[in-house]
């Protein structure tokens, strides 16, 4: 019989793997990272750490709802790298930090759920850094990756890592970064609450005993207490600003009335996730699905020579499986039922589906399945086809950008420095070059214009004379204010749809120095 590989060995090995599928998941998440227009949602979140940049303190707005955390730790990262100021932000720099998140849930939910058992972990981390949606959403400036990070590997730890107390601290501090990132860690509580109550049941079911109510009060207190903390702290900008504590209660209210407005231009049907996952995950789902269904026929209809001896499913095979499953469905159920939809949440029910096959492979019941040829044969077709699909992962969107800018509107960028540099050799002063944005929606143009002077009006006739600006401007206004008519000589230098049903227009105007 082979050696079997030594303690250290094997740790190496695991190591390996976890390195491999962290360097895997960089890889797909930080490919053409910068190529990707800014969406509205990035270039306004960017600007706020512009602000704690120029020194001001972040104030959490509670009619913004997202947390903190996505702020600080961006925050933190520019201070790494010596970044002082908004216009030396880069496209690659904000999006760094829900990558390198994103990256590090392909290793921390599985570990997570698994603990060191390299298949089940290797399984699952590949699938979720594959994942199309995970990957792509990984990509954006949103809080929504660090919230379904963190809020998963709190469950992890939660519920199937080692019921002790420096578990239960490490579950609490990555249910406080999940808390201090987005306001609908409540919905994703409730259905890992809900996931939790199945495991009570099959163990009830199965006469299983669970822990004493002492232990389990004392593994809450300090959850809850270590939740609680970190959240107070990323909400209070670490003690800067007390009354985003009292905020933080009040975007609740806030975010129902939002959340259930079936009159918002955000308002999708029920089945929008759904939709969402049908059309960029089918693998996924499939890969997820097929084990999963082999797994509960084999447990329920067992073969005759199991039945002989006895072959059937014990609770740990299914109590993951149970929790898991019932978590996302109702993620996606409580989700679907809020009128108000963005695509990103979407990505809330990725790693419960990944976990899937994962699950099977760890279950005892999965080692029988390879005992029959046609079961054998099916996997082998499975696998092929998911093998045949890996050139094809990350090729397809549909549906993932939402309201995005088109790509063309980063050329504007260019255009305007060479105004600039045409104003300067004329003779200008750099410091009298202005910008003036005009619009009601002129996002993420802000971004793209980070590096000059600029002002935002709503319509044109409110811009200010030449003179209360000096020596130039460029003009920039949205459809709805293309009407407007033009008071001074201009040229128009950029033309370009900024997004569905808007385009952007930039003129330069001539104007005399006094």
């Amino acid at each position: 019989m082979p050696k079997k590989p030594s303690p250290i060995t094997r740790n190496l090995i695991f190591a390996g793997t976890l390195a491999a599928i962290f360097v895997f998941s960089i890889y797909l998440r930080f490919e053409g990272i910068d190529t990707r227009a800014m969406h509205s949602d990035e270039a306004v979140q960017a600007y706020r750490v512009g602000e704690m940049l120029a020194g001001k303190t972040f104030v959490y707005n509670p009619q913004d709802f997202h947390g903190p955390t996505l702020y600080f730790f961006t925050f933190w990262l520019c201070k790494i790298f010596g970044i002082a100021s908004f216009a030396e932000l880069t496209e690659t720099l904000v999006r760094a930090v829900p990558a390198i998140v994103g990256a590090l849930g392909c290793v921390l939910i599985p570990l997570s759920f698994f603990g060191k058992k390299i298949l089940p972990v290797a399984l699952a981390g590949t699938l979720l850094a594959a994942s199309q949606i995970a990957a792509f959403y990984s990509g954006y400036f949103i809080q929504e990756t660090i919230l379904v990070v963190f809020a998963w590997t709190a469950a992890g730890i939660w519920f199937f890592r080692e019921k002790n107390l420096l578990n239960a601290l490490l579950a609490g501090i990555c249910a406080g970064i999940a808390v201090a990132s987005k306001e609908t860690w409540l919905l994703m509580a409730a259905a890992f609450a809900l996931g939790g109550a199945g495991i009570i049941l099959l163990r009830r079911h199965f006469h299983e005993p669970g822990e004493s109510a002492k232990q389990f009060a004392k593994r809450l207190g300090i959850a809850t207490v270590a939740a609680g903390t970190i959240a107070a702290l990323f909400y209070s900008s670490f003690g800067q600003n007390p009354g985003g504590l009292a905020d933080f209660f009040v975007a609740f209210k806030n975010y129902f009335f939002t959340g259930t407005n079936s009159e918002s231009p955000h308002g999708k049907s029920f089945f929008y996730y759904a939709k969402l996952l049908s059309q960029n995950e089918r693998w996924l789902l499939f890969f997820a699905g097929t084990p999963l269904a082999l797994f509960l026929l084999r447990t329920f209809f067992p073969t005759r020579k199991e039945r002989k001896f006895g072959c059937r499913f014990m609770l740990s095979d299914f109590s993951k499986i149970v929790f898991t499953a019932s978590a996302t469905l109702a993620i996606l159920i409580l989700y679907s039922l809020l009128p108000y939809k963005t695509p990103w949440c979407v990505l809330g029910l990725i790693p419960g589906i990944a976990l899937m096959p994962a699950l099977v492979a760890e279950s005892r019941v999965l080692r029988t399945i390879y005992e029959n040829r046609i079961e054998r044969g099916i996997i082998a077709i499975f696998l092929f086809w998911a093998l045949c699909r890996v050139p094809d992962f990350g090729k397809s969107e549909s549906g993932l950008r939402y309201e995005h800018p088109y790509d063309d509107i980063v050329k504007i960028f260019p255009v305007i420095e060479k105004s600039k540099a045409n104003f300067i050799a004329g003779g200008g002063n750099p410091e009298n070059f202005f910008v003036a944005l005009v619009g009601p929606e002129y996002w993420p143009l802000p971004w793209y214009l980070r590096r000059e002077r600029v002002g935002w009006w709503k319509t044109i006739s409110e811009v200010p004379p030449p003179a209360a600006v000096t020596v130039a401007e460029i003009e920039i206004w949205l459809e709805a204010d293309a009407t407007g008519t033009a008071t001074k000589k201009s040229r128009t230098i950029f033309c370009a749809g900024l997004r569905p049903g808007v385009i952007v227009e930039a003129r330069e105007n001539f104007v005399e120095a006094d």
